[in-house]
Formats: C-alpha cells, sequence, structure tokens
C-alpha cells in the first residue's frame, strides 16, 4: 500500500474586493469521502485533518492576505484513482456579522514529490445588475446549493445545466 503526506500551508488570497475580515473554508477531498461509493475504496486517512477554518485576516501590504493556516494529512492509497484535491470557500464577514461568500476554488494536488506552489483561482457565480441592488439588503448572496458536490463532481455538474 502507497503513502502519501501532504504538509504545507494555506498561505493566503488576493483579488478580492473587500480587505478585511476575510477567512477560508477548505478540504482536501479524495476518492474516499468524495465518488466512489462502490466496493472498491482506494483511499484511506491515516493521520491528519482533511478539512479545516483559517482565521480572518485582513489584507497587509501589497494588497495580500495572510493566513498561514498548517494542512498535515497522512493518505494510503491503493489506486490513484480519487487523487486528493483542494477545494475552498472564501468568505467575508461584513459589518453586520453576516458570513458572505466570496469564492469557491479546487485544485488538483501535485502528484510528484517535492516542494509545490499550488495557486488556487477561486470564482463565484454571478448575480445580474438587477440582483446587485438586493444584494446589501438580502441576508444571502448568489451560491451554489451543493458546493463542493456540484464543482468536484462531473456527473452532477452536468444535471445541473
Amino acid at each position: 500500500m502507497a503513502e502519501l503526506y501532504i504538509i504545507g500551508t494555506v498561505s493566503g488570497g488576493s483579488d478580492f474586493e473587500e480587505t478585511e475580515r476575510l477567512y477560508c473554508k477548505w478540504k482536501c477531498i479524495s476518492d474516499e469521502n468524495n465518488t466512489n461509493d462502490g466496493p472498491h475504496n482506494f483511499w484511506r486517512v491515516l493521520d491528519g485533518t482533511e478539512e479545516g477554518t483559517t482565521q480572518q485576516a485582513t489584507m497587509q501590504f501589497e494588497q495580500l492576505l495572510h493566513w498561514s493556516h498548517p494542512i498535515d494529512i497522512h493518505y494510503a492509497f491503493t489506486s490513484t484513482v480519487g487523487w486528493p484535491r483542494f477545494y475552498c470557500e472564501v468568505w467575508h464577514v461584513d459589518e453586520y456579522n453576516r458570513h458572505r461568500l466570496k469564492g469557491y476554488g479546487t485544485c488538483m494536488i501535485p502528484t510528484t514529490p517535492g516542494v509545490h506552489t499550488v495557486e488556487c483561482v477561486t470564482w463565484r457565480p454571478f448575480s445580474g445588475p438587477d440582483n446587485k441592488v438586493f444584494e446589501g439588503l438580502l441576508t444571502t448572496r448568489e451560491e451554489f446549493a451543493d458546493g463542493p458536490e456540484i464543482l468536484l463532481e462531473g456527473d452532477k455538474r452536468t444535471q445541473q445545466w
């Protein structure tokens, strides 16, 4: 049985409209907890936490957020099918303590050993110009009901449209 160690950090973020009180919810999703409901379970977590939430941060010099949140996961696997992916959501806490989604992001964990810098681009559903007027008044914004499931499972993406 092969093993995979993921050791790193959710370092930070940039290019968000808001400049303060931003945080990131993240998870590493492998075959074990995402796509494989059948008799074959190729991935197993031996140690570590597969998800977490950073502290709130304010943009500093050069418009960068600094979270420096540690990731340390130890997997055992029997197949590369279902290789782990990194999923994140960036949230903003407004002046009324409402938590508003600023973006979804997903990217692959590198498959080669060594030191890597992985940039995870975030995005969110676009609300039309008519909805912008009500955005500040309502407690919710355009979001996916099934967040990670839609973004990470191909069959669910095609069913939505």
